[in-house]
């Protein structure tokens, strides 16, 4: 026999029939509209709550776009995390480099730029990231064409500490000034250039101008 039907004939018998009866259940009755009156307060509680919590979300999300673009409004600037996945743009990498390739914002965080932009160029970019890798004291850059549809720019990667101790890659972009090299007819320098990343990664002679 169930446990509650039990409870409700051993109360019937102590209070003898059925006038103990209805009492008992009106009890019962009242005992389960108090709790559902003081649940429904909790949520209304936690609702309160949430909402407050989620305004104050807002306001930090509006505060932290502002401050990205008073600091980074007149360049691109982008961070990888040591796996080199995107894991943070500013709103002029994401203007002038991703979103004129179709790119969404939630589809940029967590890819690499081998996933994103020209096999090519991501891997120049992979050199700039070894390069600055090796000498954290200085900033590799180069001049690089991140895809076909983009226009040639310098590259400029330096490598830091994210704020959970790892490793992270910063890069910048800006449209180069060098009318050759915008013209498309700067392909020597830019293998230059190339070699020259090369050679400060490794640290080690690639051969000049040879």
């Amino acid at each position: 026999m169930a446990d509650w039907v039990t409870t409700v004939l051993g109360a019937v018998g102590a209070v003898g029939g059925g006038a103990g009866l209805w009492s008992f259940l009106g009890k019962m009755s009242d005992h389960r509209q108090s709790e559902i009156l003081r649940l429904r307060d909790d949520i209304e509680e936690f609702r309160t709550n949430n909402d407050k919590c989620t305004e104050e979300n807002k306001k930090l999300e509006a505060r932290v776009h502002l401050l990205e673009q008073a600091t980074d409004s007149h360049i691109a600037r982008w961070i990888k995390n040591s796996k080199r996945q995107m894991i943070w743009v500013n709103e002029r990498a994401f203007i002038g480099i991703f979103a004129p390739l179709g790119l969404e914002r939630d589809e940029i965080i967590g890819k690499t730029f081998t996933e994103l932009l020209d096999p090519v160029a991501a891997q120049e970019v992979d050199l700039l990231d070894q390069a600055a890798l090796a000498h954290p004291e200085v900033a590799a850059s180069n001049i690089i064409k991140l895809h076909p549809l983009l226009p040639v720019m310098v590259i400029v990667k330096v490598v830091g500490v994210g704020i959970d101790g790892g490793l992270i890659y910063e890069g910048f972009a800006y449209r180069t000034n060098d009318s050759l090299v915008a013209a498309g007819i700067g392909a020597i320098r830019q293998q230059k250039a190339i070699s020259a990343s090369l050679e400060h990664a490794l640290d080690i002679p690639t051969g000049g101008d040879s």
